[in-house]
């Protein structure tokens, strides 16, 4: 397999710890370990958990109208893959309209390595070209430097993918700032999200199966569900963009503890939290507009899922 290093499993650990002192589990972390990335697995196979399905029907429904506008790009780069279930749909779609050695090449990029070893297994089994690279898509230069591998100024048109609500789990303003640079006039963005609905929003947490991904790196750590809570509160989005909601997940400390963490020592004191970040939800104005007006994008189409709770924008740079 051929794949990058941006972020060392040794710098993984040390921001942990240093995380951990500043009370809180970045959403990297859920993926990281092989608990957290077998934890995520399960929870894609879930029944209870709606948005893997709603994101995955989507993209498997509109794959050939995708790979319509995709027909012009030499390269793909999945943002956040995982295990790129999603990217592959539409790859498959642009493999069956082109010869085989005109398929765009799949660039995987995510912290996991775990996960990245299964998407580049898979898209072997397609006879796609892949490599990945294991990064921090949040960090400017990661960012930067992964794209520079799909080929630097000599690269052709590209699809940058941001799949499965990844937008919504980090920071999706300075994500969008520091990737509006990178785009050119002929790449496409592909961006998803989940579309806000107040009566059943949280319920799609509050079940065993996300559940056990959520805890599966506080339990990576040491802590376990008997040292604690883990809460969910949906919040308006702090940047005051209307129809912008977030769900933010904590857990809350029930008693001191000492974590033990690549040797290091971290005091969790009871009553104190440790902050496990939030995922975004928004109404379709809402969803479009950040992108517009936060990303420099100019949507040119947007899908919509069966249950109208999934919404996929394809979108070009309108600043170049």
């Amino acid at each position: 397999m051929d794949v990058s290093i941006l972020l060392t499993e040794d710098q993984l650990e040390t921001d942990l710890i240093a995380h951990l002192r500043a009370g809180r589990i970045p959403e990297k972390y859920f993926y990281w370990s092989p608990l957290s990335a077998k934890a995520w697995l399960a929870l894609c196979r879930s029944s209870a958990y709606r948005n893997y399905e709603r994101s995955m029907s989507l993209i498997a429904r509109e794959a050939e109208a995708l790979a319509g506008l995709a027909a012009g790009a030499s390269c793909w780069i999945g943002l956040g893959c995982g295990q790129a279930d999603k990217d592959l749909l539409v790859l498959r779609a642009l493999a069956r309209g082109r010869a085989a050695h005109a398929v765009p090449a799949f660039l995987g990029v995510d912290s996991s390595l775990w996960l990245l070893e299964r998407a580049l297994a898979a898209a072997a089994e397609e006879g796609i070209p892949a490599r990945g690279v294991k990064a921090d898509i949040e960090r400017a230069t990661d960012l930067t430097a992964a794209v520079d591998l799909a080929g630097g100024a000599a690269r052709g048109a590209a699809v940058f993918a941001l799949l499965g609500n990844t937008l919504g789990a980090i920071d999706y303003r300075e994500f969008l700032s520091n990737l509006e640079p990178l785009l050119r006039r002929d790449d496409l963005a592909l961006v998803d999200g989940e579309i806000y609905d107040a009566d059943s929003v949280a319920g799609g947490y509050l079940n065993e199966d996300n559940r056990r991904f959520a805890v599966a790196p506080l339990r990576t750590i040491g802590l376990t569900e008997a040292d604690g809570e883990l809460i969910f509160e949906l919040r308006p989005d702090p940047g005051g963009l209307a129809g912008l909601h977030l769900l933010h997940k904590h857990f809350e400390v029930a008693r001191d503890l000492v974590l033990t963490v690549g040797g290091e020592e971290i005091p969790l004191a009871r009553g104190s939290r440790l902050d496990m970040g939030h995922s975004c939800k928004y109404t379709p104005v809402a969803f479009t507009s950040l992108l517009e007006r936060t990303g420099g994008l100019t949507v040119e189409r947007t899908f919509t899922s069966d249950d109208g709770r999934f919404l996929l924008a394809a979108a070009r740079r309108h600043r170049v």
